[in-house]
């Protein structure tokens, strides 16, 4: 069998020999062994096409995700390295095109922040009852799974714990705050656009 360097040098030849020679015709046994190493090669080529194309077609490789979102589970998250209160969180979450994270990605979410980030500690998400104390909503509307409230949550304590937190590594993991409080920040990244209704 030949080396590679051997189809290589037979391949650059007949390129360079150009249309003035046609493999195969002259009947010689070389001609025939460098047309056999080109269609070969021709082959393995196809294949290794198919093989790469395939490959980027699936969801394997995930999302691509803009920067500085990272991907989880076919999902695109920021997770700020510092602490404002919700309502600057928000701002800065929909100044990158995204919004607070809501409960669509809660488990991509706690496994993206256990996995890249912390161990323990607070997450503003997208949630608030300002408008009417008690019913805990989702920015797109949804109602919050009552499940997923830490025991004795909310509770509203002192009459200003209006905003949504996320507890990490606990299960349940929902807490009621008071908005202004400075914490780090969930920001999700829908392709095509922010996930604000």
């Amino acid at each position: 069998m030949k080396s590679a360097t051997s189809l290589a040098l037979a391949l650059a030849a007949v390129l360079m020999l150009g249309p003035a020679t046609t493999l195969g015709e002259s009947g010689n046994a070389a001609d025939d062994d460098l047309m056999a190493a080109v269609t070969q090669l021709q082959l393995a080529l196809e294949l290794q096409s198919e093989i790469l194309r395939r490959l980027l077609e699936t969801k394997h490789f995930g999302p691509r995700c803009p920067y500085p979102f990272s991907s989880a589970m076919d999902e695109c998250f920021f997770v700020s390295n510092f602490k404002l209160g919700w309502h600057e969180s928000r701002r800065h979450c929909l100044g990158m095109g995204a919004d607070l994270a809501m409960r669509t990605q809660l488990f991509a979410l706690r496994i993206f922040v256990l996995q890249e980030h912390f161990r323990s500690g607070y997450i503003w998400m997208g949630s608030i009852d300002e408008e009417a104390e008690g019913e805990w909503k989702w920015l797109d509307g949804e109602t919050i799974d009552e499940d997923l409230w830490v025991d004795g949550q909310p509770n509203n304590a002192n009459g200003n714990q209006h905003c949504l937190l996320m507890g990490v590594p606990q299960i349940p993991f929902f807490y009621d705050a008071v908005c202004s409080s400075a914490n780090y920040f969930a920001c999700h990244y829908k392709r095509g656009g922010s996930e604000t209704k």
